[in-house]
């Protein structure tokens, strides 16, 4: 994983499935944790796009807290304090996601490239998650497409209307 090749957000997000794995005492980043921390807040693109495909959110959370429990604890003398590691199924999750964007023709790593990384290359525990919520790569591509959609429409309204094309002279620039 080069992380130039993210954004600040899926480096927070990365950030934070390595603290939700420090507070669970797990030995390493799994699918779970990302997946959990991409859903994070209601406000968090992925959660967004998801409500749109109407998943309930708050139930991947939860089958996402309740997998992270069940994974081995490792406390005391036989862990290093700030030393994590990330596990296969991640790193091909990430991996993926670096493809999806280069596949997009985007710079970098974002959100969106991680939950494709992670559609495309699920872990068992993560798949069954995934397939009970109704997530899967064309409607989550779909709903990315909505919104990616609506904001270039803006961003093209803005600018035509910038130009005097939309509303006349009154919203050309002085």
């Amino acid at each position: 994983m080069n992380a130039e090749k993210y954004t600040k957000k899926s480096i927070e997000t990365i950030r934070e499935a390595q603290e939700e794995v420090q507070r669970s005492q797990n030995a390493q980043i799994d699918q779970q944790h990302i997946l959990h921390a991409l859903l994070n807040s209601d406000d968090d693109l992925c959660a967004a796009l998801l409500k749109k495909m109407k998943v309930d959110v708050q139930k991947v959370r939860m089958a996402c807290d309740r997998e992270i429990r069940k994974l081995p604890r490792v406390a005391g003398t036989g862990r290093e304090m700030d030393r994590v590691y990330i596990s296969q199924s991640a790193d091909a999750a990430l991996t993926e996601a670096e493809q999806q964007a280069e596949n997009m023709h985007d710079e970098y790593v974002s959100v969106e490239h991680i939950m494709l990384g992670i559609i495309e290359k699920p872990n068992g525990v993560v798949r069954a998650i995934l397939e009970e919520a109704g997530i899967n790569r064309d409607g989550f591509l779909e709903a990315r497409q909505k919104v990616r959609g609506n904001v270039t429409l803006l961003i093209i309204g803005v600018s035509a209307c910038l130009a005097g094309a939309v509303c006349g002279d009154h919203c050309s620039p002085s």
